[in-house]
């Protein structure tokens, strides 16, 4: 069956996989968002449409078909590890103490207000 390439009808293009990449994408958004309510970088989704022309086959200077290839890309901010101190050893490998880290907080991930009081 036919549907109009629209708006209103995106749910159904390619049998419903847009839809699919696109609720999933929003989905991880929101555990994200929930997970650090307190990082202020932003979060995005979105839906990307390329559009090939074609020629027609018995008039090249008229249309044929288009090809469409659409992709949904989001955008969440990395999630960081507080800074820690590694020192060289003389064997030549690298020695972190974990009990000393530098007093920095990755973006959305320090104390709540209630936990520094």
């Amino acid at each position: 069956m036919l549907n109009e390439f629209s708006l209103e009808n995106l749910a159904e293009y390619d049998g419903g996989s847009l839809q699919v990449l696109f609720d999933q994408a929003v989905h991880r958004l929101s555990h994200d968002l929930r997970d650090r309510p307190r990082d202020k970088r932003k979060r995005k989704v979105a839906i990307h449409f390329e559009f090939e022309p074609r020629p027609d086959a018995e008039d090249p200077r008229e249309l044929g078909d288009v090809v469409v290839r659409a992709s949904v890309k989001s955008t969440i901010p990395d999630k960081e590890c507080v800074e820690n101190t590694i020192a060289p050893a003389a064997d030549g490998r690298l020695h972190f103490d974990s009990e000393t880290r530098v007093a920095r907080v990755a973006p959305g991930q320090g104390d709540l207000p209630f936990e520094s009081e």
